[in-house]
Order: C-alpha cells, then sequence, then structure tokens
C-alpha cells in the first residue's frame, strides 16, 4: 500500500468517526425536534377532525430500565462502556456486578443500547455479559480469550428471542 492510499483511509475514518460523532452528541436534540413537528401536525388534523392519538411526553412512560449484568470467574476485572443514544458512562470492577440502565422503548425514537466490556488481564477465565428484562435475558454473550472483549447490541425494536453472541475464536473461526 502506498502512502497515499493510507492517507486516504485514514481521512475516510475522520470523517466516519465526526459523523457518528455529530450523530450520537445531537440524536436527543433532533429526536425532540422530529416530535414537536409531529405534535404540531397532530394538533393542527386535530382542529379538523377528531383529536388524534399523539405520544406521551411523560419520560417514565417511554423508558425501561434494564439491567447489564457482569459475570463469570468471581473477581475477573473488567472494564468498559455503557451507551444508550441518551448517556454513555464507562464502567470498571470485578465481578459479579449488575448496572441499571434505562432505554427509551418507544420504536419510533429508535433508542438502542450498547454494552462493551474487556478483561484486563491476560488469561483464560471466563467474563459474560448480559443485558436482561425483568429478570430474563434479552442479549448474552461471554469470552475467556486473553483481554477478551464482549460487545452486545439491544433496540426495543428488535425480536424478544434471547440471543448469545460469543467471540470469534470460540466459534471456530
Amino acid at each position: 500500500m502506498s502512502w497515499r492510499e493510507i492517507l486516504g483511509l485514514v481521512m475516510v475514518l475522520v470523517i466516519c468517526f465526526g459523523i457518528v460523532s455529530y450523530a450520537l452528541t445531537n440524536a436527543s436534540q433532533n429526536r425532540e425536534t422530529a416530535s414537536s413537528e409531529q405534535t404540531g401536525k397532530a394538533q393542527k388534523q386535530g382542529a379538523n377532525q377528531q383529536p388524534a392519538t399523539t405520544p406521551s411526553s411523560s419520560s417514565s412512560e417511554d423508558k425501561e430500565t434494564l439491567t447489564i449484568r457482569v459475570s463469570g470467574s468471581t473477581g475477573e476485572q473488567f472494564s468498559g462502556q455503557f451507551s444508550t443514544l441518551d448517556a454513555s458512562r464507562p464502567v470498571t470492577g470485578s465481578v459479579p456486578v449488575d448496572y441499571k440502565i434505562e432505554a427509551r422503548t418507544d420504536p419510533r425514537l429508535a433508542d438502542f443500547v450498547f454494552v462493551t466490556v474487556a478483561k484486563i488481564a491476560n488469561n483464560n477465565h471466563q467474563l459474560s455479559l448480559q443485558i436482561l428484562e425483568n429478570g430474563r435475558a434479552l442479549k448474552s454473550g461471554s469470552t475467556t480469550e486473553p483481554y477478551g472483549v464482549v460487545s452486545l447490541t439491544w433496540s426495543p425494536n428488535e425480536p424478544t428471542t434471547p440471543e448469545r453472541t460469543t467471540t470469534d475464536r470460540q466459534r471456530g473461526y
């Protein structure tokens, strides 16, 4: 590869990072703007017709508390990141531990939960990750690789059947 090709790839990555960063930092503002536009249209239609049903503005009705469970070999240390469209938080600790995270459940808002954790030790101990709803696993994954990483993504728009993910080496790739 020539230096021009490498420079081109680096430029593409920088542009993609900028676009994703902009989208994530402005997502809630864009959703509020879209929601207020829809509410305005519904009110105009309501003046001419029967009242239309509008989405609830109460955040407690539109959000669901999920549990993020990090488990595995007792005492296994990890670090990671939990994110939704509204917030992101870094985490560090040792297993077992549960965290709570809120996600918007209205499918029109297209929220998601992105969770990633990584082992910080060079060993073959297990590190497992689950996204739980009322004790029921929505997504789960694990790794035994040294410095292994587990990433899960869930959205309220997904089917509710549990899904299991593993590292590529565990799958035999």
